[in-house]
């Protein structure tokens, strides 16, 4: 992941979202990697160092078991459900997803914020997520 994303000038978060790059990582999951991680959303990706490529890659790991041990996630809409046309339940373990103006469950300082990448709702911590 980081040999096709390090030299690319764009968000982080907007390259987690390049399927062409990086398979299977979608908006909710990248935003709740990236706040596991405390790296900021916006961050480019050739400004991530070594260590920040190795957290990403192990955070995504665990966050994508953890979800696939819930059976995902079913949001307000419910559009989403499992192959037994249940609700999913990891939207039960969300730390920033949907959280916008809530105290953030990480460092308990900073409230959650929502912002718009590529499209997308972006939420994250600006306390423990600094640019």
């Amino acid at each position: 992941m980081r040999d096709r994303l390090k030299a690319s000038r764009r968000a982080i978060k907007v390259a987690l979202l390049d399927q062409r790059a990086l398979a299977g990582v979608g908006n909710l999951y990248a935003s709740e990697i990236l706040h596991l991680c405390g790296i900021h959303p916006a961050h480019r990706c050739d400004r991530l160092t070594r260590g920040d490529w190795q957290a990403i890659v192990a955070t995504m790991h665990d966050v994508l078991a953890t979800a696939i041990r819930y059976e995902g996630s079913t949001l307000a809409d419910g559009t989403y459900r499992n192959a037994l046309n249940q609700a999913g339940g990891y939207q039960n373990h969300h730390r920033v997803y949907d959280r916008a103006d809530e105290a953030c469950l990480r460092c308990k300082a900073g409230r959650v914020v929502r912002i718009v990448q590529a499209q997308r709702s972006t939420f994250y911590c600006p306390t423990c997520q600094k640019k």
